[in-house]
């Protein structure tokens, strides 16, 4: 299976990278020691974000954040009303709430994102057809969002990650897909971190290679990261 980014994402978003995790053969439905623990990461996350941001207006300010308005606002997104899914996350954390528990493996992810404030989404290796490719829209494809019960279509020029089939998520990394969701069920997986080369590529990689420490020493597996940029685009698992 091949992971790649389509040439007319680097010609009008040069500085734009994707980090790459796949994880196979994990255990996604652990025992309940390693269940709390996990959730036991995700609340303890979720107090340090509150402890270090006093308003969203505050969380909003960082570069890890306005980086991702900006693009949005490129490719014809209003960020105020469609936000980046980690945003949602630390704007919902910061405001008081707490994050769903989910699964394991989601709550790991999620814990990650509103630690380090960077995406982190993950989703079903065994459910991609043929390929997985970052595109532009050209407004035909279909999207089944989480908990839809119809496909509707994304708007020509949004940045949409999919594979042979259907759209998996829409506006970069704004809402994941019903095929693709992780289940307890789960065994193999790919988690994708985007990024820009000029504000945030090292980090993310070194954050993605704690991830997949952490992940695998609670949930089992065997680990690896690809980094798509303009001058690799394409990997293969």
């Amino acid at each position: 299976m091949k992971f790649k980014i389509n040439p007319l994402i680097h010609e009008n978003y040069p500085q734009l990278v994707a980090n790459v995790v796949i994880i196979k053969n994990f255990n996604n439905n652990p025992e309940a020691r390693v269940s709390s623990q996990i959730l036991s990461i995700l609340r303890n996350n979720e107090n340090s974000l509150r402890s270090a941001y006093a308003s969203k207006e505050e969380l909003f300010n960082n570069p890890y954040i306005t980086s991702y308005f900006d693009l949005f606002r490129r490719f014809g997104v209003n960020p105020k009303k469609v936000r980046p899914s980690r945003v949602a996350l630390t704007e919902r954390v910061v405001k008081g709430g707490s994050l769903p528990d989910i699964n394991p493996a989601v709550n790991l992810y999620n814990s990650f994102s509103i630690k380090y404030l960077i995406p982190f989404g993950g989703e079903d290796l065994d459910k991609i057809e043929e390929y997985f490719e970052l595109s532009i829209a050209s407004g035909n494809e279909k999207w089944l969002g989480i908990g839809e019960t119809s496909s509707i279509l994304p708007f020509k020029g949004d940045l949409i990650w999919k594979d042979a089939i259907e759209v998996s998520t829409t506006s970069l990394n704004y809402r994941q897909c019903e095929k693709t969701k992780l289940t307890p069920e789960t065994t193999n997986g790919y988690f994708i971190s985007e990024g820009f080369k000029n504000v945030n590529k090292d980090y993310i990689e070194e954050i993605s290679t704690e991830f997949i420490q952490t992940f695998t020493s609670l949930l089992g597996g065997i680990g690896e990261k690809h980094l798509l940029d303009i001058d690799s685009p394409e990997f293969m698992v």
